[in-house]
């Protein structure tokens, strides 16, 4: 009989979706005989005002980050894992029976809140299968994504392994690996000529992408105005994700340049991400996790325009290693641009910190790891 893998994770932005899928993908690379699903849990198994919350409280937080910053340090206390299992009693009794139901041999997620969902069920001894987390807040997680009763807690940062045993890990169960990313981002072309040439951009001149994030929340346009005033010789490209209001406007915007040398070149969601950072010479957009990591295994330096409180401790250890900037002033962050494209040392003194930092895609990493569970 196939080994059957149930993942875990809700669609509330991609941060926790893409690298579940890209794990899966590995999965499959090492035995395509395995029965992997990955399930978007509240929305799958109707629980359909968890789902809505989760959603339409992470869209609220995109656009009001403050929020996040007064209720993350409740997030770092144990009174949140109680808080968790109250207000997923519905959904951890449906889970429970979908488990029971469909009898998996592991059992994995990307999720915080589902982290705590599974380490309860193991507790009861309601699972007795391996259950694997992975901490998508790489670098310094919050104590919801601890639970001791779950076999393993995977994450990218070498410097908290003390803190995660004081919240009752073993050793054993804490595991150090690189941050999964899609195959695409596992061999890299660092030409970007061909792949402006494929984009329709323009193949020798310095190249800007701006990014939104998936679900295209923030204040692009802001960003864009300097560039445009000033009219510098390059070029921009804008993502904008699913905001099909955003696209639309700055399509408008872009149609109706008419600068010199500034070009701007605009799209909406996209699914070759990887070649529009193949293109850049610099990122730009939020400190998302997955976008860090991808622009960084290009070799691309990054402008952090925009950043949460679980994003600060990655944002930090990438500042500190002087991969990137953080700028939140549209003004300031072309300038930086600006002080980059005339100094080219400064720019290739960048890409080098970046090589040193040594990152690699660790899907196939973790996808071992699982697949050891199930022998």
């Amino acid at each position: 009989m196939n080994k059957k893998i149930l993942m875990l994770m809700a669609e509330s932005g991609s941060g926790h979706k893409i690298p579940a899928l890209a794990i899966k993908q590995s999965l499959l690379n090492i035995d395509n005989t395995l029965d992997i699903e990955v399930m978007d849990v509240a929305k799958e198994l109707k629980c359909d005002k968890l789902d809505k919350f989760l959603k339409n409280n992470w869209q609220f937080i995109l656009s009001h980050p403050i929020l996040l910053t007064i209720s993350y340090p409740f997030l770092k206390t144990r009174v949140s894992h109680g808080l968790i299992q109250f207000g997923a009693i519905k959904l951890t009794k449906r889970l429970y029976n979908y488990i029971r139901m469909m009898q998996q041999d592991l059992i994995f997620t990307s999720y915080f809140a589902y982290a705590q969902l599974l380490g309860h069920l193991k507790k009861r001894g309601k699972i007795s299968v391996p259950t694997a987390v992975l901490v998508t807040d790489a670098f310094s997680p919050h104590r919801s994504w601890i639970n001791r009763n779950n076999t393993y807690t995977i994450l990218y940062s070498r410097n908290v392994k003390k803190r995660l045993m004081k919240y009752g890990l073993k050793q054993e169960q804490i595991q150090i690996m690189d941050f999964p990313l899609r195959p695409e981002f596992q061999n890299q072309n660092k030409n970007p000529k061909p792949f402006r040439k494929k984009l329709g951009l323009r193949e020798s001149i310095f190249t800007v992408v701006l990014v939104s994030g998936g679900e295209g929340i923030g204040n692009l346009y802001q960003f864009i105005q300097p560039f445009i005033k000033e009219n510098p010789k390059l070029q921009m490209v804008v993502i904008c994700g699913k905001n099909e209001k955003l696209k639309k406007q700055l399509e408008k915007v872009s149609s109706s340049l008419k600068t010199k040398y500034f070009s701007l070149k605009v799209f909406g969601f996209v699914t070759n991400m990887h070649e529009f950072i193949a293109a850049s010479d610099i990122m730009m957009g939020k400190s998302g996790i997955s976008f860090m990591f991808e622009s960084l295994i290009y070799s691309k330096p990054m402008i952090i325009t925009q950043t949460l409180a679980n994003e600060r401790p990655a944002l930090n250890f990438f500042l500190k290693h002087r991969v990137c900037w953080f700028e939140t002033d549209p003004y300031k962050a072309y300038k930086q641009v600006i002080k980059v494209l005339e100094n080219r040392n400064l720019y290739e003194q960048y890409v080098k910190n970046i090589k040193k930092l040594s990152i690699k895609n660790g899907s196939d990493q973790i996808a071992l790891l699982l697949y050891k569970c199930l022998k």
